[in-house]
């Protein structure tokens, strides 16, 4: 709950991992929870950061993104984030992109000390928002959206053995490499996607092979 007193400073987060003019590395964070901050849940946005393990963490965000993560070499592992997830870190090297082990994404507001969860916008929006996405992983992952929050967004991640379904009418643009076994229940636009593994979509198997254009 920081920022939520009567002080308040920017950015208001429930941890800012920020090197000003050192550097940061080899963090490691067991069993947290960054829950209702006035800013992002965990912020890694700006200095010489890199290289932070996640385990058994808890992030909810009521009034803005539960997590932040856009710095080289974070790894989260059996973590839960209530609410939606902006910029994890991309990269060519898949060893320094963002990777998510075992993770559950939600929009159940039953987790909130507040009875809220940022769903991505003021109407729902999706509940991992990437820009670039380059390997990005998801790896064994759940994603279970009950409310208006829809579908990872963007084209490069890749998804390895995940289950996913939201309720939102919204097409998810759910693009990216599908390794393993996946599910997805909900509407999904799939263009740009590499099916590599079993892909199983409301019930009816994908065919492998590049989705529209040229395989990548």
């Amino acid at each position: 709950q920081s920022g939520r007193g009567p002080l308040r400073s920017d950015p208001a987060a429930g941890v800012d991992i920020e090197a000003e003019g050192k550097t940061v590395r080899d963090l490691s964070f067991s069993r947290c929870k960054f829950v209702d901050n006035s800013g992002v849940g965990l912020l890694a946005e700006s200095g010489d950061s890199a290289d932070a393990r996640f385990t058994d963490c808890q992030f909810v965000g009521t009034t803005t993104w539960s997590a932040w993560p856009r710095k080289p070499g974070f790894i989260f592992t059996g973590c839960t984030f209530a609410g939606a997830v902006v910029h994890p870190f991309p990269a060519k090297n898949p060893d320094t992109a963002a990777r998510f082990n075992n993770c559950r994404f939600t929009d159940d507001a039953a987790l909130s000390p507040t009875g809220k969860i940022y769903e991505g916008g003021p109407k729902g929006g999706p509940i991992v928002n990437m820009g670039a996405s380059d390997n990005v992983l998801f790896d064994e992952c759940t994603f279970a959206l009950t409310n208006r929050a829809v579908l990872p967004w963007r084209w490069n991640a890749v998804y390895r053995n995940c289950r996913m379904s939201q309720t939102s009418t919204v097409t998810a643009m759910t693009k990216g490499r599908f390794l393993g076994t996946t599910t997805i229940h909900g509407p999904v636009d799939l263009y740009g996607s590499m099916v590599i593994g079993r892909l199983v979509v409301n019930g009816k198997v994908i065919p492998p092979g590049a989705k529209g254009i040229k395989p990548w």
